[in-house]
């Protein structure tokens, strides 16, 4: 991945922003409710705000796409002091803390057999017309940042993505 010289990211108004323009072209269709619960304690992060684009915006996408007939997302964010949390999630080893998104919706789910390949590249859930390329550069892109991403689903009962990432990030290429 190319990663382009870091800049400072106010991440919450970055979501609420993706939020207004999927809502405004009808990505994120009318019937679909979407709660936005935003960590005003959350720190502006040193990254590549055109990656985290396109990390958000895959994984909206997606979750908008797993509710054709409407439903909920929920987007949250946290900031995670070097504790615990930052260790049990693997996190970077990042001396101010971690930003902690969840994305998650009450859609169709994702299928077992999908699961655990969830993040390799060609596979969909979608069927065909789906080049199931999206969260395989989520995941890159979020490796790259030396984060995590984990993924719960329930058939029929929703997804929930959690990414967590440093503060401060350092690239390796």
């Amino acid at each position: 991945l190319k990663i382009q010289p870091n800049d400072p990211l106010d991440v919450n108004a970055l979501l609420s922003n993706l939020i207004r323009i999927f809502q405004e072209s009808l990505i994120l269709k009318p019937n679909i409710n979407t709660h936005l619960k935003l960590d005003p304690s959350l720190p502006t992060v040193m990254t590549d705000k055109n990656r985290m684009i396109q990390v958000f915006s895959n994984l909206i996408k997606n979750a908008a796409e797993a509710m054709p007939e409407g439903g909920n997302l929920y987007i949250s964010t946290r900031y995670v002091s070097n504790s615990i949390d930052a260790i049990i999630n693997q996190a970077a080893d990042s001396t101010q803390g971690n930003v902690e998104i969840a994305i998650r919706d009450d859609g169709s789910g994702i299928a077992e057999a999908v699961k655990s390949r969830l993040f390799e590249p060609y596979i969909t859930s979608k069927g065909t017309g789906h080049a199931g390329l999206g969260l395989s550069i989520v995941y890159n892109i979020v490796k790259s940042i030396k984060g995590t991403i984990t993924c719960k689903s329930d058939n029929k009962k929703g997804t929930s993505f959690k990414i967590v990432f440093p503060i401060v990030q350092t690239h390796e290429i």
